[in-house]
């Protein structure tokens, strides 16, 4: 149990900092910005009323795409957040990044644990595990909301890398073996 959860904590400050390095260091992840950004900001706070996912072109009258429109273009997938936000900060962000990370590491713990009882098949549970969360993540977005491929295989790279690394460490912190308790510590 011990060895379970130092293994989650390893792998979450691991996949952890790689988003930090991935984000911050590495510069992959870097949104294109709008031509005349505030005619375009003051025309979403007009047209977007509330936080949501908002598309263009949206969905029809009876719920459904309208594929011609779509074709022509322009289409835009987008998150509209239209007033201020008060909790707003970075320790926040960072905060809940652990926390997810964290939550996926206790996953990826109990999969070794359950799955494998020795180190190879251990890293291999990692690795396919990055190889889920990069494909999950990106390939959906590339596919149904257009991501350009330069955007779509970092996100593929940040989870299998991420994943890897972590199931690595966490193989390796699940097969250390401590010792045998004396007889006498055992009465």
């Amino acid at each position: 149990m011990i060895r379970s959860i130092s293994a989650a904590i390893v792998g979450s400050i691991i996949v952890f900092f790689w988003g930090f390095l991935s984000w911050t260091i590495m510069d992959w992840h870097q949104p294109r910005e709008f031509e005349q950004a505030e005619k375009f900001r003051n025309a979403v706070a007009t047209i977007a009323p509330e936080h949501g996912i908002y598309m263009l072109p949206g969905n029809t009258k009876d719920g459904k795409i309208d594929i011609e429109k779509r074709e022509q273009g322009p289409f835009v997938y987008a998150v509209v957040r239209p007033g201020a936000r008060d909790d707003l900060s970075m320790t926040r962000a960072m905060a809940g990044s652990y926390l997810t990370a964290l939550i996926g590491s206790v996953a990826l713990a109990a999969m070794m644990q359950m799955g494998a009882k020795s180190f190879i098949p251990r890293v291999l549970i990692g690795f396919f595990a990055g190889v889920l969360v990069g494909t999950a993540g990106a390939l959906p977005a590339l596919n149904w909301f257009e991501y350009p491929l330069d955007q779509a295989i970092p996100i593929l790279a940040d989870g299998v890398i991420a994943w890897s690394l972590a199931g690595l460490a966490m193989a390796m912190a699940l097969s250390i073996k401590g010792k045998a308790p004396k007889e006498e510590d055992t009465k």
